[in-house]
């Protein structure tokens, strides 16, 4: 695995409008899509339960992670907030961010939050109540496996982070407020191989 910090146009332009006032079309929201969850066994309900029992992640002393509702809104409006962003600074390519909705590998639900087609890679974001400096993106195993679960199933070695570290943001560890982390992590194919046995083997104890 190979792990990047990079800075992304699209965050910069927004830490900008953040400082001096949003301008722009809002209503250009780049590989936006309102689609329902479907049935099925989802690739988060395997890695999920993965999750607590290999790691027993520990509750936030915020109670930040207490509250799945205040996350998964947190999370809507950053995927708003980022489309937006990626409609003013390509905005002669709508079709490079895209949304591909749900589909199936291996009899598992799977749904990428978008793929870049000109870098290109999977994109995930993600909105947190942990801090920055003590979570990076290599303490964060679910997001890790989940993207090399995307990669492995659309043939990309690829995914990028876009990381938005809510009490950070908001300068409420101590400091200036942290804008939002951009990751970029690559895996070799043994890597991406590896995990998906790991998510197959569990979806079959799962079903038993």
């Amino acid at each position: 695995m190979e792990v990047h910090e990079v800075k992304d146009a699209a965050v910069i332009f927004l830490d900008h409008q953040i400082q001096t006032g949003f301008e722009g079309e809002p209503s250009r929201l780049y590989g936006w899509s309102g689609a329902e969850r479907s049935g099925g066994i989802h690739l988060s309900n395997i890695l999920q339960d993965l999750n607590t029992r290999l790691n027993k992640p520990k509750h936030s002393k915020s109670g930040g992670n207490d509250n799945p509702e205040a996350i998964w809104s947190m999370g809507l409006a950053w995927e708003h907030i980022l489309s937006w962003g990626w409609s003013q600074v390509f905005p002669d390519h709508p079709e490079r961010i895209v949304h591909l909705g749900e589909f199936e590998k291996d009899g598992i639900v799977l749904t990428p939050d978008r793929v870049d087609t000109m870098w290109p890679g999977i994109i995930e974001m993600k909105a947190t109540w942990k801090s920055a400096k003590k979570w990076p993106i290599t303490e964060q195993w679910y997001w890790l496996s989940q993207g090399k679960a995307y990669c492995y199933a659309l043939g990309f070695d690829q995914c990028r982070y876009y990381v938005l570290h809510l009490m950070d943001v908001m300068g409420m560890y101590g400091g200036d407020p942290i804008p939002p982390k951009v990751w970029e992590v690559s895996w070799t194919q043994g890597e991406l191989q590896r995990n998906w046995d790991m998510i197959l083997q569990h979806r079959d104890n799962l079903v038993k």
